[in-house]
């Protein structure tokens, strides 16, 4: 009874976030066009700054974690739904199935702001538990689209992010330590050969 308005107040949310930042982007993306051509070319010409490599990684770190926090909020409220609206002898049961979900969002997370392809693996193998305990349970199609579109794609997606920022670090950390220690040319002594 609880589920349904809740999933109804996610899905507007997500909604008005989407509109939004296409709005954004429609506004944004028509004001200076002639200047934005000249910049971009000019971009094109030279090479990637660090500024730039820094800023993606961050945003790939930034949409992981948001990903992991909004499903663990929707796991939260899921938890506090059920203790609220079930009652029944297998309360402690439902709690327990919503409240395995939100631990594992909490513990992906911690997990994550530090090691990020550990988590990154933790979420993917995550992933294939929740396809095997939808198969193991017959989920109904409609079951399975709100299953993909509110646990397994996002986990899917903070996973591939996280992969990538943590890739992204390493190969930017490489290109500085190259940058400032440049492999230079040493004189190495000639052997004379005495025969």
């Amino acid at each position: 009874m609880v589920g349904a308005p809740v999933i109804a107040a996610v899905f507007v949310v997500a909604v008005i976030a989407v509109l939004g930042l296409v709005g954004y982007d429609v506004v944004s993306s028509r004001e200076g066009a002639a200047e934005r051509a000249q910049v971009k070319a000019a971009a094109r010409a030279r090479q990637r700054t660090y500024e730039d490599d820094q800023t993606r990684i961050s945003l790939e770190r930034g949409i992981a974690r948001a990903f992991v926090i909004i499903g663990g909020a929707f796991w939260g409220i899921a938890v506090v739904a059920t203790l609220v609206s079930y009652r029944g002898d297998s309360m402690g049961t439902m709690a327990l199935i919503a409240l395995v979900p939100f631990l594992l969002n909490v513990a992906c997370l911690a997990v994550g702001w530090f090691l990020e392809r550990t988590a990154s693996v933790m979420l993917a193998l995550i992933s294939a538990g929740a396809v095997w305990w939808g198969l193991a349970n017959a989920f109904e199609p409609g079951v399975w689209m709100l299953f993909i579109a509110l646990m397994i794609g996002p986990m899917l997606t903070a996973a591939v992010l996280f992969w990538l920022a943590r890739q992204g670090e390493a190969a930017l950390e490489l290109r500085l330590s190259l940058d400032l220690h440049p492999a230079e040319p040493a004189l190495a002594p000639a052997e004379i050969s005495r025969y």
